[in-house]
């Protein structure tokens, strides 16, 4: 990550609470605040699943 703005070291990354799946991936939603300026507003990452598919558990019923 190279934003300047992000207020977290890399060592200290947090998941935030607000976590969703999307058809690219997973969303991790930060609110303002949480690691960023409130001018930045909320941020938003998307992680494709091909990074994160063997760290999840699929449930086929």
């Amino acid at each position: 990550m190279t934003d300047k703005s992000i207020l977290f070291e890399p060592e200290s990354f947090t998941l935030p609470e607000n976590i969703g799946i999307s058809e690219e991936g997973i969303i991790l939603l930060y609110n303002t605040y949480e690691i960023a300026p409130y001018a930045s507003g909320i941020i938003e990452f998307t992680i494709p699943f091909e990074k994160v598919k063997s760290y999840l558990i699929f449930n086929s019923f």
